[in-house]
């Protein structure tokens, strides 16, 4: 591999696994003062429904949607504008929905959380834009500083509105981090919010790297939502699972895809790179899938019971978890291979191939927790359709990257 990638995804992996940390110490409080119980799932969902937006626009989306419009033209508030506004009108949409999905007082509690899009909608654009000068040691502490301030809160307070203030408060911390970072870095840019404004007509780009990318990254909260349903306890039970896969998905599974994205797009008219770099990393980020999902699979009650060994949660509470971990190991197999392949499918301009796997994966996703709704009602099962889901996704848009590789490797120079 790329000397200078390898080294940029060791650093950048260093700054994410302090944040993944900071997120498990998170986790660590809820279920020390929580447990599993009917707060600690109202607690979880505050803190993660927000990310039906955040993940919607999150810095992997943003850079499918930006980066060849940066290449043309550099002007790094206009994405800041067009960021803003898309996440005002999500936010909005959220509004009208909520009311579907919550009620009563846990309702009052998703809106306040959610207002906290707003600031990270200035995050996610300026962090893109420090993807594409490539300055990524920058930005891979944002998500511990956001951690750093829930930590705050629910250090000192059980209250839940003051715990939803809290995410805003530590949504703002973030941002105001990454505007001094990129002020030191040179970067400065004014926001216009009569622009913003204009900008409720976003790019044609955008929503397509929103729907094909996006959706995808919008199922694990889907799944909490129809968890809402389940015996109490299934939100954070699924919760705890899913922080324990999520840490090597983030540090070393997802961190390649995003960093070789911005190299490919620079490479693109050096067949011989592109395709050395493709190759590598596909055995890289296979050989890591595979290790982490071996590890889950026949070591979950272990690696639960370790990672939650000072919480207050009970031993039928941590096999419950621990089942749910393993049902998540195919999904650790193929979250790296599908964020890069998506990635490569956007550097040949095939976004409506990946449109088009990216819903039927969400509807899929769908379907399957429905299935699960009214047949099942067990968590551990949620999170095997999430596993199905990766794999369908997979085969999808593997299947499609095979017919497309004459454009990296330069046996066909066309992107037809």
């Amino acid at each position: 591999m790329n000397r200078t990638i390898a080294l940029t995804s060791i650093f950048v992996s260093l700054g994410v696994v302090l944040g993944r940390a900071a997120g498990y110490l998170r986790e660590l409080l809820i279920a020390y003062h929580f447990g599993v119980s009917e707060k600690a799932d109202q607690v979880v969902l505050i803190l993660t429904t927000p990310d039906l937006i955040n993940n919607i626009l999150s810095v992997s989306v943003l850079s499918n949607a930006f980066f060849p419009i940066l290449k043309k033209d550099n002007n790094v508030s206009k994405i800041v504008e067009e960021t803003i506004a898309i996440n005002i009108v999500l936010y909005l949409i959220f509004l009208v929905f909520a009311p579907i999905f919550f009620d009563g007082w846990l309702l009052v509690l998703m809106n306040i959380a959610m207002a906290s899009v707003v600031f990270n909608g200035i995050t996610f654009a300026q962090a893109t834009y420090l993807s594409f000068i490539k300055k990524f040691k920058l930005q891979s502490l944002s998500t511990f500083v956001f951690n750093l301030g829930l930590i705050s809160i629910l250090s000192i307070f059980d209250n839940l509105i003051i715990i939803a203030v809290g995410v805003i408060f530590s949504s703002a911390l973030r941002m105001l981090y990454l505007i001094y970072i990129s002020n030191k870095a040179g970067l400065y840019f004014k926001i216009s919010f009569k622009n913003v404004f204009k900008n409720l007509k976003v790019s044609k780009r955008l929503i397509l790297a929103i729907v094909a990318n996006g959706l995808v990254f919008i199922n694990p909260i889907i799944d909490k939502i129809f968890l809402i349903s389940f015996p109490v306890g299934s939100v954070s039970s699924y919760s705890y699972a899913e922080k324990v896969y999520l840490l090597p998905v983030a540090t070393v599974i997802s961190i390649l895809p995003n960093i070789l994205y911005s190299y490919v797009i620079d490479n693109l008219n050096n067949k011989v790179n592109s395709y050395s770099l493709i190759l590598k990393s596909f055995i890289f980020i296979g050989f890591a899938s595979l290790v982490c999902s071996v590890i889950f699979y026949f070591f979950s009650i272990e690696t639960v019971t370790l990672v939650y060994y000072f919480s207050k949660i009970s031993n039928e509470a941590i096999y419950s978890i621990a089942l749910i971990l393993k049902y998540f190991a195919l999904a650790i197999l193929v979250s790296g291979m599908n964020s890069l392949i998506i990635k490569l499918l956007f550097a040949c301009n095939d976004d409506k191939y990946v449109l088009k796997a990216s819903i039927f994966g969400f509807f899929f996703n769908i379907l399957a927790n429905t299935y699960i709704l009214y047949f099942y009602k067990e968590s551990k099962y949620m999170a095997l359709t999430t596993s199905f889901t990766a794999i369908v996704v997979f085969a999808l848009i593997f299947t499609r990257l095979i017919i497309r590789m004459g454009y990296f490797d330069g046996t066909h120079d066309n992107r037809k």
